[in-house]
């Protein structure tokens, strides 16, 4: 007498497992990538509004002194530190807004420099540095740029 088994056998399993996981070690590294690629894009994007907060602080700095520098000696530069919580700035003349109003993320650490002519870099030993990715982003001259891995 036959029985009428119903179900797959332990080959069958054993070939969808087989296949599943070839296809898991393919898509997962893409993923991965992706994931890591949307990250640094907005640090850098983040990156991008801590540039145009520094030159937003300088045009109204500008205004505010009727034209006259905003930094307390012509040749050092303003600086922004910013500290995960806020960007702030030393060596602006008194009676000036002393942080960036940054829109978005805020560095967890990294200087932002300011010159006389309003050029905004960043310095050469404190790049910016956000959480959400693992590179350190560099400004010259209002432009941003991944400069290293951390």
């Amino acid at each position: 007498m036959k029985k009428n088994q119903k179900g797959f056998t332990l080959i069958e399993l054993l070939a969808v497992i087989i296949i599943l996981a070839i296809i898991a070690l393919i898509a997962v590294p893409t993923v991965m990538n992706i994931i890591q690629d949307s990250k640094d894009k907005a640090a850098k994007t983040s990156a991008n509004g801590v540039v145009s907060a520094a030159e937003l602080w300088y045009s109204s700095a500008l205004l505010k002194l009727d034209g006259k520098s905003p930094l307390v000696a012509s040749a050092t530069p303003v600086l922004a530190t910013c500290n995960g919580t806020a960007c702030t700035i030393t060596g602006a003349n008194s009676g000036l807004d002393l942080a960036l109003d940054i829109k978005g993320t805020v560095p967890e650490a990294g200087i932002i420099e300011i010159d006389n002519s309003g050029n905004i870099n960043t310095t050469l030993t404190a790049n910016l540095k956000f959480a959400s990715s693992e590179n350190l982003f560099s400004v010259k001259n209002g432009n941003v740029s991944i400069a290293t891995k951390s």
